[in-house]
């Protein structure tokens, strides 16, 4: 996929702000079993967004869900 940030910061006095893109990859899990008419299941996820000079931004999310 593809990701882009903008980041923008002042102290008051001052103002600082960039923005930049890069190349966003993951993985993830999920499992959903049915019980009866419920589907419950959850899902794992890792996010690298951002890895570019020294910089970087990823993340894991942990979802649970109900299908119906």
């Amino acid at each position: 996929g593809y990701a882009s940030a903008s980041l923008k910061a002042s102290d008051g006095y001052s103002t600082i702000s960039g923005s930049d893109h890069d190349t966003a990859f993951g993985a993830g899990l999920q499992y959903t079993p049915s019980f009866g008419r419920y589907h419950l299941g959850g899902r794992l996820e890792w996010v690298q967004y951002f890895d570019k000079d020294g910089v970087k931004i990823d993340g894991v999310s942990l979802s649970f869900m109900q299908r119906f």
